[in-house]
């Protein structure tokens, strides 16, 4: 089984502005009883790897949930938003914008490829972990295309109205087409 958590809550998320790879938040004390909640809920679950994004919010919760050994993996990074949108108030407008970005916006990193990344990277720790538990701590737009990886791809695309809440967590075994 693959659990996958968002980070706990950082000012970024309490200000609401997206940050992506630009900004590299700690935690606040909600975030920190958020990730502590998690380590509670995961109590009883043996994880035989353990990977992270490198940035520290994601690096802090994943130390509090579990003491394993962590493998820091650059895959497991936000999507590169484009200078247009770093920093901008996510009040919708701007997540809808992040999400309608092509593959011809020079500033930002591509919806394609941001979906290759982070596919080829479940497609593969399921393959080298089949049947283990295995713990991934990573960010909300990550979180967005995990859940098209084990659901199946949105219809249109449209990833705008998949949401995932601090220290979620997803549950995943088997690929779905997408």
């Amino acid at each position: 089984m693959i659990y996958v958590v968002r980070h706990g809550e950082t000012e970024g998320n309490v200000e609401r502005v997206l940050r992506g790879q630009a900004f590299d938040d700690k935690l606040t004390k909600v975030g920190i009883e958020q990730a502590k909640d998690v380590a509670k809920q995961l109590a009883g679950v043996k994880f035989d790897a353990c990977y992270c994004s490198p940035m520290s919010r994601t690096r802090q919760t994943c130390e509090l949930i579990t003491d394993h050994k962590i493998v820091f993996d650059e895959r497991l990074l936000s999507l590169h938003y484009s200078d247009s949108l770093i920093g901008m108030a996510d009040r919708g407008d701007a997540v809808n914008k992040m999400w309608a970005q092509t593959d011809s916006d020079k500033e930002g990193e591509s919806l394609t490829d941001f979906k290759a990344r982070i596919f080829e990277f479940f497609d593969e720790i399921t393959k080298k972990h089949a049947r283990q538990n295995v713990l991934v701590v990573t960010h909300a737009s990550v979180c967005k295309m995990v859940k098209a990886y084990f659901n199946g791809t949105p219809k249109d695309n449209d990833y705008s109205n998949i949401i995932t809440k601090n220290c979620e967590i997803i549950k995943g075994v088997k690929k779905k087409n997408g």
